[in-house]
């Protein structure tokens, strides 16, 4: 039913006829383009025969959104009315503010990731210190009691291992360090002096400076990765597409291969083939 409605006298209208004409308007088509200002959909845009039918589609379904509740009468949906050609471009501004705010928010990560290690160094050198005043001595509670007050981190050995942690510091971004033993350590790193040990502060120290070194690289390493991770996403955001792809490829064609082909040709993401 083409149902005519009074855009001037819209509060007085029913529901029902609202809904009606949405449904009619919704059928119309053409190379008029509408969409809201704030977001950009996966699928093409509503398309209308003329931009009086655009306007009206806008003004009625805020209107029905409003009365359902979905949206606030205060704060409407602004949608935007052109030609293909502005959609296009209004796309590609989308695709842009969205790169960057994902970037902007992976350096915020990165920042938090650097200041944990710098403080983690920072806690290394301290301990440093406090291996040159235990030098020949042996190692007990007053050791890890040293460690703590210089550190600032809660200093325990745990199953071979030395372990400072920083205190009342919890999640990701928790500054914390392991000493491993000869157990799980590279050759030169191992942590060799626990309680009942006696301290030899020289190695104790190239011990240390080898976790330092790590550290830094790590801080070099997060600061490169910034530049990389733009292009990263978009990689994936490609591969996930060919994915979804593939997986609309018919279930006989998907099993056999899977059985018979693909799995001679492992993939990193081997999950894929299971779907």
């Amino acid at each position: 039913m083409n149902t005519k409605i009074d855009l001037n006298n819209l509060e007085n209208e029913n529901i029902v006829n609202i809904a009606d004409r949405l449904g009619v308007l919704s059928e119309d088509s053409g190379d008029v383009f509408m969409w809201a200002s704030d977001s950009i959909p996966a699928k093409n845009p509503k398309t209308f025969s003329s931009e009086e039918n655009a306007k009206e589609y806008g003004i009625l379904r805020n209107e029905l959104y409003m009365r359902r509740g979905i949206v606030k009468r205060d704060e409407p949906i602004a949608y935007i009315i052109g030609s293909e050609k502005d959609y296009q471009k209004a796309v590609k501004a989308w695709q842009r503010r969205k790169k960057n705010e994902e970037v902007r928010k992976y350096c915020e990560h990165v920042d938090k990731l650097v200041d944990r290690t710098n403080k983690e160094i920072i806690a290394l050198k301290a301990l440093k210190d406090v291996c040159r005043t235990f030098d020949g001595k042996v190692i007990n509670k007053r050791f890890l009691d040293a460690a703590k007050a210089a550190t600032g981190f809660s200093c325990s050995f745990y199953e071979g291992c030395l372990e400072l942690n920083a205190i009342n510091s919890y999640g990701e971004y928790a500054p914390g360090i392991t000493f491993y033993g000869s157990w799980g350590s590279q050759k030169g790193k191992e942590w060799e002096w626990f309680t009942g040990d006696r301290m030899k502060a020289e190695k104790a120290l190239g011990v240390i400076d080898g976790y330092i070194w790590d550290k830094r690289q790590d801080i070099a390493r997060y600061k490169d990765s910034i530049k990389h991770y733009a292009k990263y996403v978009d990689q994936v955001r490609k591969i996930q597409s060919s994915i979804r792809k593939l997986l609309e490829t018919d279930a006989t064609i998907r099993s056999w291969a899977r059985e018979h082909d693909l799995e001679r040709h492992p993939i990193i993401f081997g999950h894929i083939w299971a779907c």
